[in-house]
Formats: C-alpha cells, sequence, structure tokens
C-alpha cells in the first residue's frame, strides 16, 4: 500500500481507483508531497514500486 503526506484525500480509505484518477491534492500551504509505501505493514521505499508505475503530478486547476 502507499501513503501521501500532506494531501486531502479525495478518495476513501481502501477504495479501488483507476489508473489517472486523481487520488488528492497537496494541502493549501504545501509545497511538497509525502511519498511513501508499505508491505506487510513495514515502510519501504516507493521507489522500488515505480517498475511499471507512472507518477504524473498534475496543476492544481486539473481535475476541479
Amino acid at each position: 500500500e502507499t501513503t501521501y503526506g500532506g494531501v486531502s484525500s479525495t478518495v476513501e480509505v481502501g477504495q479501488r481507483v483507476a489508473i489517472g484518477q486523481p487520488i488528492g491534492r497537496v494541502r493549501v500551504g504545501r509545497r511538497h508531497l509525502d511519498w511513501g509505501a508499505r508491505l506487510h505493514g513495514a515502510y519501504i521505499d516507493p521507489l522500488g514500486l515505480l517498475t511499471g508505475w507512472r507518477v504524473r503530478l498534475v496543476a492544481p486547476s486539473v481535475g476541479r
């Protein structure tokens, strides 16, 4: 599972998301996204998940 800090979520915990679906917005006043990942409850380096993944950050006006 992946974790995102400093984000106002637009989905519920456990909700399935579609490819390209926005999952949240970086909160007002924050200048970065804290991205993490857990495997069996232990934190791992999320960059190890990028094989076959495409992460895309969009401008704040997109998806409103």
